[in-house]
């Protein structure tokens, strides 16, 4: 699988590839007149993001108005970019219900923006510098894709942020052959580890990153309870991070980590 950091290149790349392309779903199609302009991009945008939901002619007819879009776009987006874990758009209900979708306070290039308007609007992460964004929008300006929009404060997005990309930050049941640890991931960038196979307990402490490829975990050295030393280690797990049948390795030792996300 693609790193996350590859995907969410791949995910901006393609939204801002969409300004291009001339969507401007308010006006008609100059060589159909009875389309909306840019009706093809639209039925590919709905096609992927929220099947079935309308009918082509509700996307692509230039009368009335054209079902709200911006959400959908930033999910296509997100799919293309290749993101394969995702549902696909519910009516009437938002980024928040599609699957796969989760909220987070830490807004990253490919994740989703959303404004507590009426209707609501949602769009695409396009940078993040400070507590700046900018933004790709879709049914923007004439109903198009525009962008990158802003910068705007991280507190005018009042409905939040919605990742595809799972954090590592909270509390996992993590395997490497007949052993059982919980580790426990920080904010901060501190990590915890716990042996739940053995009283009494063992646990110690480290340290994660990851901005790379992998998300890169260092642990400390610790002292065992009969005074026994034991060297620190390092992992590196697979990423995108999967909430169950998570993949990584033991550096050095060349032993296989499967992990669950408790919480």
């Amino acid at each position: 699988m693609a790193s996350e950091n590859w995907i969410r290149a791949s995910i901006v790349s393609s939204a801002l590839f969409e300004t291009s392309k001339g969507v401007a779903a308010s006006l008609p199609d100059p060589a159909d007149p009875t389309k909306r302009k840019g009706w093809q991009r639209l039925l590919e945008y709905f096609h992927l993001a929220a099947p079935g939901l309308w009918s082509d002619d509700d996307i692509t007819r230039f009368r009335g108005n054209i079902p709200d879009w911006c959400g959908i776009f930033a999910l296509w987006t997100i799919k293309t970019g290749g993101v394969s874990w995702t549902g696909t758009w519910r009516m009437s209900r938002g980024i928040a219900a599609v699957s796969g979708m989760i909220p987070t306070t830490s807004p990253q290039p490919g994740d989703v923006a959303c404004v507590a308007e009426d209707p609501q609007h949602m769009a695409l992460v396009y940078a993040v510098t400070g507590n700046s964004i900018l933004t790709i929008d879709g049914n923007s300006t004439n109903g198009g894709v525009t962008g990158p929009n802003g910068p705007k404060a991280r507190t005018s997005f009042t409905a939040g942020f919605y990742t595809a990309f799972l954090s590592p930050v909270g509390t996992w049941n993590v395997q490497v052959g007949p052993w059982t640890w919980i580790y426990t991931f920080h904010k901060d960038g501190t990590a915890k580890w716990t042996d739940i196979r053995q009283p009494p307990t063992q646990s110690g402490g480290g340290k994660w990153d990851n901005t790379g490829d992998f998300l890169e975990i260092s642990w400390d050295s610790w002292t065992d309870v009969r005074g026994d030393k034991h060297p620190g280690s390092q992992e590196q797990w697979d990423l995108p991070l999967k909430f169950s049948g998570q993949q990584g390795t033991l550096i050095g030792q060349g032993r296989i980590i499967t992990a669950s996300k408790l919480r």
